[in-house]
């Protein structure tokens, strides 16, 4: 077990920044010329990212003007991240930004580019008109899509521009504004709100300098908190136990540093076969202050009292749901997104779709299809390590072999080939034992029946019980809950309640 969006924790330093919106390779402007750097010395920012303490990698961030009035932001991001669990090996991705902006940082377009074990992905955003063109490309897949922009989208730099000038000509702190912004991970727009907290003096190579702390508040609420200089270039940022500032490296808490693991020991004992399970989740430093870590949902039912959370948790199973045939009949139109292939699980792929089929034979009842597939995958694929961090489903299938994360994507991929709707979940997970339990950071599947149904190939459960905590989902348009992740690593307890 390990993330449930595996590498979303890895790059939530680079997705998280609050100088910077949409980020880009090489990007035209929006008459399709090319926008090129002015002979204007560049500004230049390097980040040194750690982790609960440990080093997790550096965030190079250059700044330089363009010919015309505009600005081109270039960001390199190299993090390597490993875990304290057996057999886990590191893993270093590297993702390349550069974001070009027009006079006034109107933001044009993007690129982000990311590289993992010789592996390359691309996001790239340009404003055509009215609406927002978004292309993706990734291993055995690529898509386009074309979003209307709200009234209201603008760029993080030019809102905190216009806020600092605000507070100049009189306005008090905190000062703050909501907008609306394209998030790369969810591949949707959400709205933000970044607000100027106050006037800070930050040590920068010995020297004074005079900055701003600001907080970023996202379209789920998930707050990062930074530091930036006049230049809007950022000193310090924060986000959970995730830490990146200019200087040394942060040296590690005294004493014995956190575990970094995928595994928490869990208090009590976790029935084997539960419907409804009560549990309390401590998470150390959260005051209560930020959003919710856990809210409800079919999985959960949440009470909150600052950093302590009672979680009511629910088997969903989809227990008396009418029996479905196959192919389905009647998807409701919010569910038919979920039958369309992604870069993450390829369900167009010709492989997959032939082995799909044939996992599912001459069956007729969407149910036990689903079980079909789940176990399928359960029992073909090996438990250990992926390829790589954000393997694919193709990637899986030609592998043989992957954690949670792989299970998931590729099970999703398969259910998609032959019709029935599927998503990727990911959270955490209550795993029995006859004397004593842990639980995991997790990925699974919910499946489409006439409502949504979780089963969970990694731990080949096709009838799950009230094990689950549900963080987001690792689909485009979805809040994956990497946010709610980063202030859980190293810092959560689980008690049994009932």
């Amino acid at each position: 077990m390990r993330t449930p969006a595996a590498w979303s924790l890895l790059l939530l330093l680079a997705c998280n920044r609050v100088d910077t919106p949409a980020p880009a390779v090489t990007a035209p402007g929006v008459d399709g010329t090319a926008l090129r750097p002015t002979d204007a010395a560049p500004l230049r920012r390097e980040l040194f990212a750690t982790v609960l303490g440990r080093p997790l990698g550096t965030v190079a961030i250059v700044r330089e003007p363009l010919a015309g009035g505009g600005e081109r932001w270039t960001t390199t991001t190299t993090l390597t991240l490993a875990l304290d669990d057996p057999g886990e090996s590191s893993k270093t991705t590297e993702i390349v930004d550069v974001s070009d902006y027009g006079p006034g940082h109107v933001f044009r377009s993007s690129e982000e580019t990311t590289t993992e074990d010789g592996v390359v992905e691309s996001l790239t955003t340009r404003v055509d008109g009215e609406v927002l063109v978004v292309d993706v490309r990734g291993p055995s897949h690529h898509s386009e899509h074309r979003l209307p922009i709200p009234a209201d989208f603008t760029s993080d730099l030019l809102v905190f521009e216009r806020l600092r000038a605000e507070v100049d000509a009189g306005a008090t702190l905190p000062h703050g504004s909501a907008f609306s912004s394209f998030d790369d991970e969810s591949q949707a727009f959400e709205r933000n709100t970044l607000t100027l907290l106050e006037r800070v003096r930050f040590e920068l190579a010995g020297t004074p300098v005079d900055a701003w702390k600001v907080e970023s508040r996202d379209g789920e609420d998930e707050r990062t908190v930074a530091v930036l200089d006049a230049d809007g270039l950022p000193l310090r940022i924060e986000v959970g136990v995730f830490v990146a500032q200019v200087g040394a490296a942060a040296p590690a808490p005294a004493g014995e540093p956190p575990k970094l693991s995928s595994y928490l020991d869990v208090s009590g004992r976790v029935p084997t076969r539960t419907d409804h399970l009560k549990v309390a989740v401590s998470v150390d430093g959260d005051d209560g202050t930020d959003a919710a870590v856990f809210r409800d949902t079919a999985y959960q039912g949440v009470a909150r009292d600052g950093g302590r959370y009672e979680l009511t948790l629910h088997a969903v199973r989809g227990d008396g749901l009418a029996a479905r045939p196959l192919p389905l009949a009647d998807v409701p139109v919010e569910v038919r997104p979920f039958l369309a292939p992604t870069t993450t699980s390829q369900s167009d792929d010709p492989d997959l779709v032939a082995r799909a089929r044939a996992i599912v034979g001459a069956q007729t009842d969407a149910r036990a299809a689903a079980i079909a597939i789940t176990a399928w995958v359960h029992e073909h694929l090996g438990k250990r390590d992926g390829t790589r961090g954000a393997a694919t489903a193709v990637e899986t299938m030609a592998a043989g072999f992957g954690d949670c994360t792989e299970h998931a994507a590729l099970t999703v991929a398969l259910l998609r080939a032959v019709g029935l709707p599927a998503r990727n979940a990911g959270g955490l997970v209550l795993v029995p034992g006859l004397f004593t339990s842990d639980a995991g950071y997790h990925a699974w599947v919910e499946v489409w029946l006439g409502d949504w149904v979780a089963m969970d190939p990694a731990l080949g459960n096709t009838e799950v019980s009230a094990h689950y905590m549900l963080l987001g989902y690792d689909e485009p348009g979805m809040s994956s809950g990497a946010g709610a992740l980063s202030r859980l690593i190293g810092r959560t307890r689980i008690a049994v309640v009932e």
